[in-house]
């Protein structure tokens, strides 16, 4: 499960982010094309917080779509996954544009 590493350094980075203060929020960007499953990464953000400063807090999890940029038909297009072809012209040399984001966006403490 690739969701808890990633939550063990998210909770590193809001610890070494917020101090002592008390987290009332967090906020995570995933992008759709990362593999990642945002109700496992919850879950395992929420288990591990459980017992620190930040128990408790909301987790705020936006999802960013996959995009990206057709050289054939010069579009942004939405992509469902990494290697699909445009959806406007089927062609497949698609640079990708979003979707691929895992971040900590940002912290709301007391």
């Amino acid at each position: 499960m690739h969701e808890l590493s990633i939550a063990q350094e998210m909770m590193r980075l809001v610890f070494e982010n917020a101090g002592e203060a008390k987290v009332v929020r967090i906020g995570i960007d995933i992008g759709d094309l990362t593999g990642f499953e945002p109700d496992a990464l919850t879950f395992c953000l929420e288990a591990l917080l459980d017992k620190t400063p930040a128990a408790g807090a909301t987790l705020d999890v936006a999802r960013i779509p996959g995009s990206g940029f057709c050289n054939t038909c010069a579009r942004v297009v939405a992509l469902a996954r990494r290697y699909d072809a445009c959806p406007e012209c089927g062609g497949l040399d698609v640079d990708l544009r979003g979707g691929r984001e895992l971040r900590l966006r940002e912290l709301e403490v007391e």
